[in-house]
């Protein structure tokens, strides 16, 4: 597969199958592009085919191999390498500097060059903590809920990974086992009824 206009290689092709879902909680975001065929990963597909072809042809390799590894890290430096790139500049990926350290680009303007070494802040490491001890609580639930269901949940227990999940788990069954699908109660089922 060739990227339109490029004539190189597809770096992240489309799937051969039909997948029209979402990423999973926890999958990595190069996954989700491998399978999902839904117009935000197939936008996506393109932006990133179109721009790895754009940057140095020695460089394309790492950056893709890049974005399987640390995806926030790798998708920052292509935008970074990009954005010299439509600025103007010729850029160099890697260069050793006078130190002997490696930076991610040197970039060559008309009127000098700059050094370019590309940080990825993590925003709110607290709330990613929080995330991933959620999950297995989650998980809990969905494995529970009936198949159709959609469950909305409005808050859970601080449990830590070496917690026990036995009493979650079981309230979580008796939360929904009050619950048969189908059935409604309360005023909403006495309109349905009248109907």
């Amino acid at each position: 597969m060739t990227v339109a206009g490029s004539g190189s290689a597809a770096w992240f092709a489309e799937p051969s199958q039909a997948d029209d879902t979402y990423a999973n909680r926890g999958e990595l975001v190069t996954d989700w592009l491998k399978r999902s065929t839904v117009p935000r990963a197939r936008e996506v597909r393109r932006f990133l085919n179109e721009n790895l072809a754009k940057v140095p042809q020695d460089h394309q390799l790492v950056l893709y191999r890049a974005h399987h590894e640390r995806w926030h890290s790798a998708f920052s430096e292509l935008i970074v390498a990009r954005s010299l790139q439509l600025l103007g500049g010729d850029i160099e990926p890697e260069p050793e500097s006078e130190a002997g350290t490696r930076i991610d680009f040197r970039a060559c303007f008309a009127d000098g060059e700059v050094g370019v070494e590309v940080v990825s802040p993590v925003f709110d490491p607290d709330a990613a903590e929080v995330m991933k001890r959620r999950s297995s609580l989650l998980e809990i639930i969905e494995s529970l809920a009936s198949p159709g269901w959609r469950i909305m949940v409005d808050s859970l227990p601080d449990l830590g990974p070496s917690d026990s999940k036995r009493g979650f788990k079981a309230a979580v069954e008796r939360l929904l086992d009050n619950r048969a699908p189908g059935a409604c109660s309360g005023p909403q089922a006495g309109r349905n009824s009248a109907a």
